[in-house]
This record gives structure tokens, C-alpha cells and sequence, in this order.
């Protein structure tokens, strides 16, 4: 008796000798993008906790891209610190003379370590007060997390 079998179907799991080098050059045209940029996602650290709905990645890309349309072409690091209303209007009252809760306050810093990565400055955002305005605005809060964003980088910036 002879069973016949189906013939072999090429599945995802099978490679074509073709298609061994293809994702190697991807990576290496990447790696090649990002020197040409020096802004890395890596380099801009998103703090928060973890009450606060985030989408890090995001938040990650959006300020790279900022920096990159800015001409920002040094190898940098910036950090978004999310905090509270407490939070923020501690650090108002300490740094601004204000007692009100701000949505966004930048401070700069013109530090370099040993990797010659310069520390851009810090970006304090209030999430409650994002929220509010969010609501106030009609807009997402996303939407109004990114604007706060944007323009605690033009104060870094100046």
C-alpha cells in the first residue's frame, strides 16, 4: 500500500537562503540613521508613577523628534519627570515664588559626563493638572501631555 503525502508547503519557520542578509542590512541601516541623528530614544528617560496612564514609547519618539527637527545634532539626555499636585507646588514654591500648581517647569543644566552626553535639563510635568486642562481644552489628555512637552523643550532650549 502507498500513501501519498502532500508536498511541502514553505512555511514562516523556513528561510530562503535570499532572505538571510536582508535584516542584518535593516538593522545597520538604522544604527547608521541613528548616528546621523545622535538623539536617541535611549537617552530621554520618562519618570513617573505608576498611576499615571503613559505611553513611554511615545513620549520617547515624540521628544527625539522634536530634538531632531530642533537641529539639536549633540549626543543629549533629557528627563520627563511626571509627579503630583503636592509635588508640583513644592517645587513652584520653591523655584518659581508661585503657590499654585503649574502644569510644566523645565530646568536647564549644562552638564557633560565622561561620554561627552550632555544633560539638556529635566521637564516636571503635573499629570492632574494635564488632565484639567485636557478637560478644559476638550482635548485628549495625550494631546495635552505632548503640548506640555513641547513647550517645556523650547524652554530647555532658550
Amino acid at each position: 500500500m502507498r500513501i501519498s503525502l502532500p508536498p511541502l508547503k514553505r512555511n514562516n519557520f523556513i528561510k530562503s537562503p535570499q532572505s538571510f542578509g536582508k535584516k542584518k542590512k535593516k538593522k545597520e541601516e538604522k544604527i547608521v540613521m541613528l548616528e546621523k541623528q545622535k538623539c536617541t530614544e535611549d537617552m530621554i528617560n520618562v519618570i513617573s508613577s505608576s498611576r499615571y496612564k503613559l505611553d513611554r514609547s511615545r513620549i520617547r519618539k515624540l521628544v527625539s523628534d522634536i530634538l531632531v527637527a530642533k537641529g539639536i545634532s549633540e549626543t543629549i539626555i533629557v528627563n520627563l519627570i511626571f509627579v503630583g499636585r503636592n509635588k508640583m507646588k513644592k517645587l513652584s514654591e520653591t523655584y518659581k515664588k508661585e503657590s499654585e500648581t503649574l502644569p510644566v517647569l523645565s530646568f536647564t543644566y549644562d552638564e557633560k559626563n565622561k561620554d561627552e552626553e550632555v544633560l539638556l535639563g529635566e521637564i516636571v510635568i503635573c499629570y492632574p493638572q494635564a488632565v484639567l486642562l485636557a478637560a478644559e481644552r476638550n482635548r485628549r489628555v495625550e494631546e495635552t501631555i505632548m503640548t506640555l512637552i513641547k513647550h517645556g523643550i523650547d524652554n530647555l532650549l532658550k
